[in-house]
């Protein structure tokens, strides 16, 4: 399964919990209100445990979290670091 329908899975799992959903993978996530500085939270814990990544600091910005497309792109970067340069 392409990572953009897997981030958009992770994503939309939290969301259904407020009774919404996304499925344009181009759709801002912060600025359409889907998702809130609480959110984010869960939601970056959900990625690193289903990909098994580790989301350094410095990647946590607005731009990389700007829509499931952005993540998609971060995600399958984080990937493809080893364990030792993802710490």
């Amino acid at each position: 399964m392409p990572t953009e329908n897997l981030v958009a899975s992770v994503l939309n799992n939290i969301l259904s919990q407020k009774g919404q959903s996304i499925s344009e993978y181009d759709k801002k996530i912060f600025e359409s209100g889907l998702i809130d500085s609480f959110g984010i939270v869960e939601f970056v814990l959900a990625l690193e445990e289903r990909f098994q990544i580790k989301i350094p600091p410095a990647d946590l910005t607005i731009q990389n979290f700007a829509s499931i497309n952005e993540i998609s792109k971060l995600v399958e970067q984080l990937k493809c670091k080893s364990p030792v340069d993802n710490d």
